[in-house]
């Protein structure tokens, strides 16, 4: 296939085409282009991704020839694993599940938005059989990482089997929530066992984590953004810009989240060194700076280019190795202005929630406009992170990137309690509350709990 022929299928219009055929631009020019020229060209960034491909694939016939047969190698032997787990599957205890990360071919589940963004396009499209991830309660950390390791998932359509501490399979069937799910307790560990900092985190330097395990993280990364619309925003956002080579990080970025890697004291050192430096406690700045290692003595003149430096150690330079094994699998990742929006757009504020409530009734009674207001009033008095196990108690994610559809039950009594589908995206309430005061005791009673068992298919 030519150039102009591939650019064609891929839609591009034909001015565009032209110009290339005028202007002799080959394969070898477009593989030469600097990103800012290419994107001029082919503004669609899909499109870009395909066609560096393309020429890639027509400059190195033979090395692609490789690629396609590892790919078929691959996918010969995924096929006699996922046979295998069929046959074996209803055979299985719960005894020894606990031992076994299976594959099993079961229906194919088209994502289109993963065309999108093709993070990994030497290994091939996504497979059309479902790789079957079974994972335990408390130890998917570990499990999900482990998975990860194996290539073959790269582009596999997951799915997500929860198997509960007592040895006994949930009875939900995953339809997006187990895995958003999965995700999120995925992360929530990760923060506790593998970052520093508070409000905002970066990985932290583990002796048991070499390259491999680094990587696996950037592929669950890349993953659950592309599967999910999952993101780890509590991971500091001027790290994550740093895994991308050509973003140039300002000072006010590097200020802004360092106020949030410190602790609230710190923070307030920060802010009054920078704006009203006379009223500091120079003790207390002098400990501050110890505590970063700083060299240099601060003084008025000074002080911000100390504390601009002390950020960019923290946050950029000490996580380097693990930002350079991310970069690997994030290198076609959304573009780096987006990452910005994405921590605002998917933090559980009360804002962005309220956003996505859809009340699925169209003619609500009295008594149901007044539970909708009584919810809206619930999240915006909510501490966030009562907010974040609002939004996993009905999506599976801690982060707002589902809407939530909002039916009402007539329950009382002791069955009387908020019900919440994270396939769907529904969340079943009550109308029979009498006051805003009882509301908020049954859903804090159920948000505080944080055991909450899938088990509606």
């Amino acid at each position: 296939m030519s150039l102009s022929d591939f650019l064609r299928q891929r839609g591009v219009n034909n001015e565009t085409i032209k110009y290339i055929e005028e202007e002799n631009i080959d394969a070898s020019v477009i593989q030469a282009m600097e990103e800012d020229t290419l994107t001029k060209l082919i503004p669609r960034f899909g499109d870009r991704i395909a066609l560096l491909e393309f020429c890639k694939k027509k400059s190195c016939p033979q090395k692609y020839s490789l690629i396609e047969k590892l790919r078929l190698k691959i996918n010969k032997k995924n096929e006699r694993v996922a046979k295998m787990s069929e046959i074996h599957e209803s055979d299985k205890t719960s005894e020894n599940a606990e031992k076994k990360s299976t594959r099993k071919s079961t229906r194919y589940i088209e994502d289109d938005h993963l065309q999108d963004y093709p993070l990994f396009p030497e290994i091939g499209q996504k497979s059309q059989e479902i790789t079957l991830l079974v994972l335990h309660r408390g130890k998917i950390f570990e499990e999900l990482l482990h998975s990860a390791k194996d290539d073959a998932l790269i582009n596999a359509n997951i799915q997500i089997e929860m198997i509960l501490p007592n040895g006994k399979r949930e009875v939900a069937e995953d339809m997006g929530g187990v895995y958003r799910d999965a995700l999120t307790e995925f992360w929530s560990t990760f923060y506790d066992k593998c970052s520093v900092g508070t409000n905002f985190k970066v990985p932290y330097l583990r002796n048991d984590f070499d390259e491999i395990e680094w990587c696996s993280i950037g592929k669950i990364i890349g993953r659950g953004w592309a599967d999910q619309r999952y993101f780890p925003i509590q991971l500091a956002p001027v790290f994550m810009l740093s895994c991308f080579e050509d973003y140039q990080i300002t000072d006010e970025e590097l200020i802004s989240d360092f106020k949030k890697y410190v602790c609230e004291s710190d923070s307030e050192i920060i802010n009054n060194a920078i704006d009203i430096y006379e009223v500091v406690d120079q003790a207390e700045l002098l400990t501050f700076f110890t505590n970063f290692d700083t060299k240099s003595l601060p003084t008025k003149d000074n002080v911000k280019r100390l504390i601009v430096e002390a950020a960019r150690k923290e946050l950029i330079q000490k996580p380097a190795y693990v930002s350079a094994q991310f970069r690997k699998y994030l290198m076609y990742f959304p573009l780096p202005k987006e990452i910005k929006q994405l921590y605002s757009d998917l933090l559980p504020t009360a804002k962005n929630i309220i956003e996505k409530l859809e009340v699925v009734e169209k003619d609500l009674t009295k008594e149901k406009i007044e539970i909708v207001g009584y919810l809206k009033k619930y999240l915006k008095e909510a501490s966030p992170q009562i907010r974040a196990a609002f939004s996993r108690f009905c999506t599976g994610s801690d982060i707002v990137n589902r809407n939530i559809n909002i039916s009402f039950i007539n329950t009382t009594g002791f069955s009387r309690m908020p019900i919440g589908h994270t396939c769907s995206c529904l969340l079943e309430v009550p109308s029979t509350y009498q006051s805003f005061v009882e509301f908020r005791s049954e859903f804090n009673n159920v948000l505080n709990s944080n055991i909450w068992i899938m088990d509606i298919v």
